[in-house]
């Protein structure tokens, strides 16, 4: 998600931006219809040819939204998520990785998830 998408929401009264560190994704969030929030998922990763997401958001974690690439190397996609708690992991390049920069969870498989909370 560009920056002027990001100034756009702001600029309409939609969003709150919540920052977990300089390195991690940030989380957008804004109203929408049936109490579902626009949250902008973004992952650091300048050297990388293809970027997804996939998380509890989905059932059984079956979808990967594919994330697009901005000049700085940030990929980034928006999804429409009820306010909760989700866990979610990042395809870079085929492999399966979490966002240090963000808060993280172990997923019982060895590996860690990371962890978002969306609020209305």
């Amino acid at each position: 998600m560009g920056e002027s998408a990001v100034n756009k929401a702001c600029a309409l009264g939609l969003c709150a931006l919540l920052w977990f560190g300089a390195s991690c994704p940030i989380v957008l969030a804004g109203e929408r219809p049936a109490h579902k929030v626009a949250v902008a998922l973004t992952y650091f990763a300048p050297n990388a040819k293809s970027v997804g997401v996939a998380g509890s958001f989905d059932p059984w974690w079956q979808k990967l939204h594919p994330m697009k690439k901005d000049a700085n190397g940030r990929w980034s996609v928006v999804v429409e998520l009820p306010p909760g708690r989700y866990e979610l992991h990042f395809l870079v390049d085929g492999q399966w990785r979490h966002d240090p920069g963000l808060p993280s969870v172990e997923d019982g498989l060895g590996g860690r998830n990371n962890v978002i909370l969306v609020f209305p």
